[in-house]
């Protein structure tokens, strides 16, 4: 797939996603670049709208990182998984109140899924201990497995990396096109838009700074 392909949707909400302004930040890709490279990566929309052929997605949320995988290696398995969860407030808070690391990777990753389809905003939220907490909304729908497997095959030509953005920022190249949209940076308290156990505090906004171009 390339850029003069039709959008894919991507099959994550996320609070803070910059859908409603793709026209305008696809404008800056060219089919030319080497590759894509996303450090903040959350619903990778930019990605799925310029569809790239070679990509770089990387976040710190692990859990994150693990549902794409999961995703482009077995997307009909966890549509089947998705369609086979009840939905209704009860059976969200059942399936959030399981503990993560006492499921597979697979099983994690259709509760990750699940839960981001009927949380309220499609916000990524943890409390002092790292559990997901944000609330049911209802409402939500479950991912077509059409728009699974397209998403599928447009990840297989993606790495994904669960770290830093210093480390994805400093793996960059020559040819490289690098959309960066990090979280706000917050200093004293925590906010309703999260995407990780840990803040993005300011002096991660100071060393991503020291990562970009003089000229940028």
């Amino acid at each position: 797939m390339d850029a003069a392909s039709k959008p894919l949707i991507p099959f994550l909400r996320w609070a803070g996603s910059k859908r409603k302004i793709l026209p305008k930040l696809r404008e800056f890709w060219r089919p030319d670049y080497r590759r894509y490279v996303e450090p903040f990566t959350g619903s990778s929309a930019l990605f799925f709208c310029v569809t790239p052929e070679r990509a770089l997605l990387a976040d710190l949320n692990e859990s994150l990182i693990e549902t794409y995988t999961v995703v482009r290696d077995r997307p009909d398995d966890v549509h089947r998984a998705l369609l086979a969860l009840p939905v209704g407030k009860r059976a969200y808070y059942r399936i959030r109140a399981q503990v993560p690391s006492r499921l597979g990777p697979f099983s994690r990753a259709v509760r990750f899924l699940y839960l981001n389809r009927f949380c309220f905003n499609g916000i990524y939220r943890t409390n002092a201990s790292g559990g997901f907490n944000v609330p049911f909304a209802g409402g939500g729908v479950i991912p077509s497995i059409t728009q699974l497997r397209q998403c599928s095959r447009l990840l297989e030509g993606a790495t994904l990396k669960a770290q830093d953005f210093g480390k994805t920022l400093s793996s960059t190249r020559d040819g490289d096109f690098v959309y960066l949209d990090p979280p706000y940076a917050v200093e004293s308290r925590r906010v309703f838009r999260e995407y990780d156990a840990k803040r993005f505090q300011r002096k991660d906004l100071e060393r991503l700074g020291r990562h970009l171009p003089r000229n940028a």
